[in-house]
C-alpha cells in the first residue's frame, strides 16, 4: 500500500546540519521561484539523457524459472527473492531520467508552490543515482555520513533556496513545505527566519500551523501557550496538514506514455515523504494535553471539547480524526457520535484502490508486492489527487457511500469501538489497582 511505501521511504528523508548563511548580494527572494523554473535541467538528468537507453527486459523462454514483474513502461523485469524489483535503478536510465526531466519542469511552471516541490526533489550529482538531494542519509542532519561534500554542498543550497521562496510567498502550502525541510537543520542558519505563527497568517481558517504552535508550546511546558493553541485549533474551520499535496502534483503533471506514468508514480510515492514531521507533533501534544488528568481542569476540558469536536469533524487526516475520539472517549460523549469516525476508521483499509497480491498465484514462492503495471499506478495517482483534493477522512467517507455497504461499515464501527471502549476500561482498572509508588 501506499502508506506502508511512505513508511520505508520515510528513512530516505533527511537534511544537511551546516546551512549556509543568506548572503546580501545572493537574488530576492521573489526572484527564487522564477529562478527555480526557468534554469537550466540539472547535471544528472543531461548526463544521463545522453547514455545508450536499456532494452526492456523480458521473459526467457526456457532455463530454470525467473520471477517477472510487469512495471509499466519497461516490460517484464527480474524480481528477486522478495518479489522486489530494483526501481532505482530502472529510475536512472536514460528514458525514465528524461520522462522525469519533462515532469519536474512541467510542475516547476506551477506557481511558487510547484517550484518548491520541484527544488526540493530534483536529482543529486551525476553518478550518484536517481535520488533526490533530501534522501541523503538521516545520520547528515547530527554529524559525519556518507554525503560527499558536493552533495552537503547542494543540500544546503537548496536549503537557502527554499527559505527563500517561502519567506516571498503567499502560497501556505509552499511555506508549510518550508517549515518542513527546515525542521531537520540544527543551529543557526536561514530556517530561523521561518516560523508556524506566520503559516497560521497565511492560512486564517486553517488549525494545522497551531498544532505546530501546540507542540512547541508542550516542548516548552508553556501552559498559556498551550491553551491559545487548543482554542485555535477548536475554532478553526478546517484542519489540512497537506498531506500528499506534493504527491498531488505529480498525479496532475503525469504524462500518457507508460514511462512517464511509472516516473509520476514514483516520484509521487518519493514526495509522500517530503513532510516527515507533519503535524504529528501537534496531534501527539494534543491528546497529551488533554489526559484525563488534564480534564480535571474545567477550562482545559472546555477547550479540549472543542479540540475533540474540530478533531473528529472537521480533520482531513484520519489519524487525526482518530485521536479525536480518543479524546472524546475521556469526555464520556454518547456512542452516537463516534458512528461516522467509527465506520470511517473500519473501512480504511478496503476504500485503497489497491490491495497487494501475488506477483504469481502459481509460485508459492512469490511474495506480496504492490503492482507496478500502468494500470494499477494509474488508480493509486488517482487516488493521491482525491485524498489531496478532499482529505482522508472525506474521501473515505464518500466511498463508504459509493460502496453501497454503509450498514456494513457502521456495524464493523461500533465492533471495533466497543472492543477500544473495554480495553481502555480495562487499562484504567488496572492503573487504579496499581500499588502507590
Amino acid at each position: 500500500m501506499l502508506l506502508a511505501l511512505m513508511v520505508a521511504l520515510a528513512a530516505l528523508v533527511v537534511w544537511l546540519s551546516s546551512p549556509r548563511s543568506i548572503e546580501e548580494s545572493d537574488p530576492s527572494p521573489r526572484s527564487v521561484a522564477e529562478g527555480v523554473r526557468s534554469e537550466p535541467l540539472p547535471d544528472p538528468l543531461v548526463a544521463a539523457a545522453s547514455e545508450q537507453a536499456v532494452p526492456d527486459p523480458s521473459p526467457v523462454a526456457s532455463g530454470p524459472a525467473i520471477e517477472k514483474v510487469e512495471v509499466c513502461g519497461v516490460g517484464w523485469v527480474d524480481a528477486d527473492a522478495d518479489g522486489a524489483v530494483d526501481t532505482e535503478a530502472i529510475m536512472a536510465s536514460a528514458p525514465m531520467v528524461e520522462a522525469a526531466a519533462r515532469l519536474l519542469e512541467s510542475i516547476r511552471g506551477d506557481d511558487d508552490f510547484g517550484a518548491a516541490t520541484a527544488l526540493v526533489l530534483q536529482p543529486r550529482s551525476p553518478g550518484e543515482g536517481s535520488l533526490p538531494l533530501f534522501s541523503i542519509t538521516a545520520t547528515c542532519a547530527a554529524g559525519p555520513c556518507d554525503a560527499t561534500n558536493q552533495d552537503r554542498a547542494a543540500a544546503a543550497s537548496l536549503v537557502d533556496r527554499i527559505v527563500k521562496l517561502a519567506s516571498a510567498t503567499t502560497d501556505p502550502r509552499a511555506y508549510s513545505l518550508a517549515l518542513e525541510i527546515c525542521a531537520w537543520q540544527i543551529g543557526e542558519g536561514p530556517c530561523t527566519g521561518l516560523t508556524a505563527a506566520q503559516w497560521a497568517r497565511l492560512d486564517p481558517d486553517n488549525g494545522a500551523p497551531w498544532l505546530h504552535i501546540l507542540d512547541r508550546a508542550f516542548i516548552r511546558h508553556d501552559e498559556s501557550a498551550i491553551d491559545d493553541a487548543l482554542f485555535h485549533i477548536g475554532a478553526a474551520s478546517r484542519l489540512d496538514g497537506h498531506f500528499l499535496a506534493e504527491s498531488r502534483l505529480f498525479a496532475q503533471h503525469a504524462g500518457a506514455a507508460p514511462s512517464d506514468l511509472l516516473v509520476a508514480g514514483e516520484l509521487s510515492t518519493r514526495a509522500a515523504v517530503m513532510r516527515p514531521m507533519g503535524v504529528s507533533g501537534g496531534i501527539s501534544a494534543a491528546d497529551k494535553s488533554c489526559s484525563y488528568g488534564a480534564l480535571s481542569d474545567p477550562n482545559r476540558k472546555e477547550l479540549c471539547e472543542k479540540v475533540a469536536t474540530a478533531f473528529q469533524d472537521r480533520s482531513s487526516s484520519l489519524m487525526t480524526m482518530g485521536i479525536g475520539s480518543a479524546i472524546g472517549r475521556r469526555l464520556g460523549w454518547a456512542d452516537e457520535r463516534f458512528e461516522t469516525a467509527d465506520a470511517i476508521m473500519a473501512a480504511r483499509s478496503d476504500s485503497y484502490p489497491l490491495v497487494s497480491k501475488p506477483i504469481d498465484e502459481s509460485r508459492p514462492a512469490a511474495s506480496l508486492r504492490q503492482p507496478l503495471d500502468c494500470a494499477s499506478i494509474r488508480r493509486v495517482l488517482s487516488y493521491v489527487d482525491n485524498v489531496a483534493t478532499r482529505g482522508e477522512r472525506e474521501r473515505t467517507r464518500l466511498w463508504i457511500e459509493r460502496s453501497g455497504k454503509a450498514e456494513h461499515y457502521v456495524r464493523l464501527g461500533r465492533e471495533q469501538h466497543a472492543r477500544i471502549v473495554a480495553r481502555e476500561a480495562a487499562e484504567a482498572a488496572q492503573r487504579a489497582s496499581a500499588p502507590a509508588r
